[in-house]
């Protein structure tokens, strides 16, 4: 990661989360779990809702001055309002998860002044865990991820 020292600190704790989501994601994927659905169309299930908890709390404790949006949790905020924004979807790909086809990802990022700064991706495999860097390009991926390469 010190490809990313403007934001290393950052960068360690949203791969850490990254990863610690796709344990708990992975572990729900391997048994007969529930669907329910957050509106018409819009599925969720117990792995969105703990990723989710798991990545928020942690963001909150390393960085309790900044924002963190995430798709399974209410907006406490105005994101505007806020100087550093995290984005969070913790599991990007609900449909194909339930499909149980392998197709999904924990999604990380940090905006800054409305810019994006750092993204992490951590895939259905636990070494699939990229990170990009608006000043470091990608890091941690042996077959690269283009979706992070536009931090650049």
């Amino acid at each position: 990661m010190s490809m990313m020292p403007e934001f290393s600190r950052e960068s360690e704790v949203a791969s850490h989360l990254a990863r610690e989501a796709g344990d708990v994601i992975l572990r729900i994927y391997g048994t007969d779990f529930s669907v329910d659905y957050k509106a018409q169309n819009d599925p969720v299930t117990e792995a969105n809702r703990l990723a989710s908890h798991m990545i928020v709390e942690g963001l909150r404790r390393e960085f309790p001055d900044d924002l963190v949006v995430s798709e399974e949790e209410p907006i406490a905020a105005l994101a505007s309002a806020h100087d550093r924004v995290w984005y969070v979807d913790p599991l990007d790909g609900t449909r194909e998860f339930i499909k149980r086809n392998g197709e999904f990802a924990v999604m990380i990022g940090l905006a800054v002044d409305g810019r994006p700064r750092l993204g992490w991706c951590s895939g259905r495999s636990r070494p699939n865990c990229s990170g990009g860097c608006r000043s470091g390009g990608v890091v941690g991926n042996e077959r690269g991820n283009e979706a992070l390469t536009g931090l650049q």
